[in-house]
């Protein structure tokens, strides 16, 4: 039940500020050129799902990690004494840091670059081109 909770307190936000974030993109688009949305759309959307086909088992393996780390006190935030507000900071703070250093390892290393280069690859950059 714990790892449900917690999937649906990150997934719900994210959800809700994507779509959000789209529409406004969408009504309030500053560019004087169109999207072609059309054409581009299906294949960003496409990448996306094929992604989060293989990327959906990380969320859920990083909240299961975080519950057994918590349950058998295991980890170096169980072992200090801090503040919750300034865990929660360093987690977040760690995990960018370790996106950043995959992303950075996504334009260096050259089989990783083949798959990473299809989104620097769009003609036009939306939110879609994030996905």
């Amino acid at each position: 039940m714990m790892v449900e909770t917690l999937q649906a307190w990150f997934m719900y936000p994210f959800w809700g500020m994507l779509i959000l974030l789209g529409s406004l993109e969408y009504w309030l688009s500053g560019s004087k050129l169109p999207a072609s949305r059309s054409a581009r759309w299906p294949t960003n959307i496409a990448m996306w799902l094929l992604n989060g086909a293989f990327f959906s088992v990380l969320p859920i393996s990083t909240i299961w990690l975080a519950g057994w780390v918590l349950k058998n006190n295991f980890g170096l935030f169980n072992r200090v004494e801090l503040p919750l507000w300034l865990l929660f900071g360093a987690t977040i703070l760690i995990r960018s840091l370790a996106q950043y250093a995959f992303h950075w390892l996504s334009h260096n290393n050259k089989l990783l670059w083949r798959l990473h280069r299809v989104h620097h690859s769009d003609g036009f950059i939306d939110g879609s081109t994030a996905l």
